[in-house]
């Protein structure tokens, strides 16, 4: 980047980034923490086409808590998105939409256990962090009545919401899991196309695609935790957030 588009690439961000804090503050109880987290992780799927790995954002609660609120936002602010449910489709289906999401945003609704084999739909999720390991196996018809066997890639962003654990622990790992609790205390905004911060940002991630900066890793930030939350410490670098290294400190 030239200086000149650097600067304004941080200005378009950090934008962005105030508005996006706006909507899920309008339309959830999340905590400015929590915001902040979904914000940067949702801006950084801009960066997917120079990326190599990219964690999956987890939202975890129980029902009426402003998950399915935080996706629709979500969805408005990320690259390339695409939102399907687990809730009748089967993990064929599953695996071609995760296929159709190649370098995009996959948001999931309905992401708790959907069949006996809730194994396999962990592993797709597994495997579309790791661009090198995101590929899956389908058999196409060919010429006449022959069949081959082709592969399609699958790596890309993935936010869900799910109320129970995985399976796997080794997806938590590759995971930035937001906590919902339901706070009835104040009155909330449901999320719509003409919401004003939802139709200004909306124009502004359109047509976003950026490659990272160089970061150096912060002191006292474990390597397996900074390969999970280094997207979003690219992000909070190019907003100016100069407090985060030390929020994510206190909180991991």
């Amino acid at each position: 980047l030239t200086p000149e588009n650097q600067s304004s690439l941080e200005q378009t961000l950090a934008k962005a980034a105030e508005l996006m804090d706006s909507a899920l503050y309008l339309s959830t109880g999340l905590q400015d923490r929590e915001r902040k987290l979904v914000t940067y992780w949702t801006l950084a799927t801009h960066m997917l086409p120079h990326m190599n790995i990219f964690p999956l954002l987890v939202l975890r609660g129980m029902l009426g808590a402003g998950k399915s609120a935080t996706l629709r936002v979500t969805e408005t602010f990320a690259y390339k998105p695409l939102c399907f449910s687990l809730g009748g489709n089967t993990l064929s289906v599953v695996r071609d939409k995760l296929v159709a999401a190649y370098q995009g945003t996959a948001i999931i609704e309905e992401a708790d256990k959907g069949w006996k084999d809730d194994a396999t739909f962990e592993r797709l999720l597994s495997d579309r962090y790791h661009r090198q390991s995101a590929e899956v196996a389908k058999m196409e018809k060919s010429a006449g009545d022959k069949w081959k066997e082709i592969t399609k890639h699958t790596f890309g962003a993935t936010a869900l919401h799910r109320r129970h654990q995985f399976n796997d622990a080794a997806l938590d790992g590759r995971s930035i899991v937001i906590r919902f609790k339901a706070d009835y205390s104040r009155q909330y905004v449901e999320v719509s196309d003409d919401l004003p911060c939802i139709v200004e940002g909306s124009k502004l991630a359109k047509d976003l695609v950026f490659a990272p900066i160089a970061i150096d890793q912060p002191q006292g930030v474990a390597p397996r935790i900074f390969d999970t939350y280094r997207p979003l410490f690219v992000i909070a670098k190019l907003c100016g957030d100069e407090k985060f290294a030390q929020l994510m400190l206190e909180s991991l």
